[in-house]
This record gives structure tokens, sequence and C-alpha cells, in this order.
């Protein structure tokens, strides 16, 4: 998976933000981007961790986000740059290749 890339749409909502995994249906909520984006970056990590528990391959039982989502993304705007994510601190969460962990891209729609 090391050149898979995970298009994340971060959108604007009343009171805070929304990231949604496109490809991956992985969401998270924030008061703002960034706390969206960190929530994000350890929900996916721990849908690794069971994906890994499971032997299966890295997110494949996750569906894709919404038709909605997409729609959302197509008129969105693009982050310069991919987004790196860390693995959280998390004492139980099991160790992870870091090639099947893929980059972030994310799309912001407000």
């Amino acid at each position: 998976m090391s050149n898979q890339v995970l298009r994340v749409l971060l959108v604007a909502e009343n009171e805070g933000w929304t990231a949604v995994g496109l490809e991956h249906a992985v969401f998270s909520w924030g008061d703002h981007m960034e706390q969206a984006i960190d929530r994000f970056s350890e929900n996916l990590w721990l849908e690794l961790a069971q994906s890994a528990e499971r032997r299966e391959t890295s997110l494949s039982a996750i569906p894709p986000a919404p038709p909605l989502y997409f729609d959302l993304a197509k008129s969105a705007r693009k982050l310069a740059d991919p987004i790196k994510i860390e693995p959280p601190p998390i004492p139980a969460l099991p160790a992870i290749a870091s090639d099947t962990v893929p980059k972030l891209v994310g799309h912001i729609a407000a």
C-alpha cells in the first residue's frame, strides 16, 4: 500500500470540522480542522491495527464513503501537501509496517 493515497474530505460544520476518508469511510470530528485531522489519524491507525489483527489487507473491509462526500470533494479546495500521519500515542496499538499506511491528501469543503 506504500503508493496508495487516501483522500480525506474536511468539511466545516456549524460548530466544528468533520474529516471523512473517501476511499475508506473512516470518520472523525473536531472543534477545529487540526483536531479533526488528528482524530482521523488516530481512527485510521486503529482501523489498520484491527485489520492487522484479523489478518486482512489494510482497510480492505472498510467501504468507500457515501457518494455525497465524493460530490463535495469535487468542488473542494485541495490542500497543497499531503498530510503525514503518525502513530498516535496508544500503548496497546500493535506495530504496523509503515508501508501499509496510506498518505492522506486533504480536500476542504466549507
